[in-house]
């Protein structure tokens, strides 16, 4: 008798344990393209991100590494985990510091959690899972080749569930701060919103002066030659360079706090504002490791302060004013917030946070107090708000769908909102029952004037509303 045919006769007479199959990432994960033929899983669940996705703490499955990053993104104070998963047999390769090639079906992982107990970290649960799916083939279709889906997970852990990928979900997660209960403000992204930051970059943490640092299970070991040990780099490509630049988070005091604002300026904007065509542009340009922090980026030696005096705007006459923080368009911008939802560019980052970082806001103009001739302590930066100024009342936890395709030209002008068509009742505008809410989900009542006239019965500020009517939704515009 054969050996494979002695196999099952083994394990039924309990000689013989087979190895249960390794729980590995879902082939509908991997195949995941954005196209109706290629569906992500309903559940987190279904996705085999983990082992056992009842167990505590949850293990990820084979095939799925871990990795951290010296200069995070802010992503107003939620704690990240990050994971990637090249396909079986396939490596990652790193051609420079920014430009990595991945193979068809590369995925990466990352995990949003929140503390329900302001500080406390023992509080902490999982608001978010997004995964970006590598698919080249999709550019014949003109669609960037990272997919992005997210999973909203519930408040008691139990599972995560996908997200309209064409609308986004809006959520406000309750969070206790000195006793008393605030509602955080939270935006799962459309497929939109993802192609928005990852259109240039694609991968934004994962190059060589984020991944440079001592790998979490051995800190005697760089983390990119862990990588490659691993079997996820084709190589380290620091191994030989001791010295290879890396950027530096605003807590390592062991790095300057020059190297630091300007990692943080990196790690938050250049993936939009690189060496670009924008005036402030080449400001963010800083991620190659051959480039020093007194070189542009071309290598022209010319000195980077020298190139942070361009105009500003609204009344701020520089991007960065040496020793004037206060008058310094970046963080002018850094300190705008709009109201949940679809943030307008007046505030930076523009999308997907409702808070500004006072960590980093703190250390960038300390960094720009000391370029210049004043004294420091003439310094100042306008007042950062507490956390809780930007979250909302207390509120029972709720989510609502982003606003998203298109419709009739609704508009908002003149403390009235306008309709097209006659309505054949009060409350309708030919298309349905009408409804009005702010970007929060509070419902607006609204009284009929007339055919498509309707008077908002509250005060509405400036910004910008939802319409929501039976055949869908659309944005739009509260003008002073």
């Amino acid at each position: 008798m054969g050996f494979r045919f002695a196999i099952p006769v083994l394990a039924a007479l309990g000689l013989w344990a087979a190895d249960p199959a390794p729980a590995a990432l879902s082939a509908a994960i991997r195949d995941f393209d954005g196209s109706p033929a290629h569906p992500a899983p309903a559940l987190l669940s279904h996705t085999g991100l983990y082992t056992d996705f009842t167990a505590r703490p949850r293990a990820i499955a084979i095939g799925i590494h871990a990795f951290r990053i010296n200069s995070p993104l802010w992503s107003d104070g939620a704690a990240k985990d990050r994971f990637l998963s090249p396909p079986p047999g396939q490596t990652i390769v790193p051609t420079d510091t920014d430009a990595y090639v991945y193979p068809e079906g590369t995925v990466f992982i990352k995990n949003f959690a929140v503390d329900t107990i302001y500080g406390d970290s023992a509080s902490r649960i999982l608001a978010e899972t997004r995964f970006l799916v590598l698919h080249a083939a999709s550019d014949a279709t003109g669609n960037h080749p990272w997919h992005g889906i997210s999973y909203r997970w519930a408040r008691d852990q139990s599972e995560a569930y996908l997200v309209d990928q064409d609308l986004g979900e809006n959520l406000v997660i309750n969070v206790r701060m000195g006793g008393l209960l605030r509602g955080k403000r939270w935006t799962f992204p459309s497929k939109h919103q993802c192609n928005t930051c990852h259109f240039n970059r694609g991968i934004l943490g994962f190059i060589t002066p984020q991944l440079n640092r001592p790998s979490a299970a051995n800190a005697a070991v760089n983390q990119l030659q862990a990588l490659a040990d691993a079997g996820v780099l084709s190589a380290n490509p620091v191994a030989g360079k001791p010295n290879a630049f890396r950027w530096r988070g605003l807590a390592d005091t062991a790095a300057s706090q020059e190297v630091r604002a300007r990692s943080y300026f990196a790690s938050n904007c250049s993936h939009c504002h690189g060496n670009g065509p924008s005036p402030g542009d080449h400001i963010f340009d800083y991620f190659h490791a051959e480039t020093s922090i007194d070189q542009g980026p071309n290598g022209d030696n010319g000195a980077y302060l020298d190139k942070l005096t361009h105009q500003g705007g609204d009344g701020f006459p520089r991007f960065i004013y040496k020793g004037w923080p206060e008058s310094s368009y970046v963080l002018k911008r850094m300190l705008v917030r709009q109201d949940f939802g679809f943030n307008p560019t007046e505030q930076m980052p523009t999308l997907a946070t409702f808070q500004p970082d006072s960590a980093g806001l703190r250390l960038l103009k300390d960094w720009i107090c000391s370029q210049g001739n004043r004294p420091v302590t003439a310094c100042r930066l306008p007042e950062v708000q507490a956390d809780a100024a930007y979250w909302d009342a207390p509120a029972a936890i709720r989510h609502t769908p982003q606003a998203g395709g298109s419709g009739p030209s609704f508009r908002l002008t003149g403390g009235l909102l306008i309709c097209p068509g006659a309505p054949a009742t009060a409350g309708q505008a030919g298309f349905g029952d009408i409804r009005l809410l702010d970007l929060r989900g509070r419902p607006i009542g609204l009284t009929r004037l007339g055919p498509g006239l309707f008077r908002p019965q509250a005060k509405l500020a400036p910004g910008l509303y939802l319409v929501v009517w039976t055949r869908g939704r659309a944005l739009v515009r509260n003008l002073p």
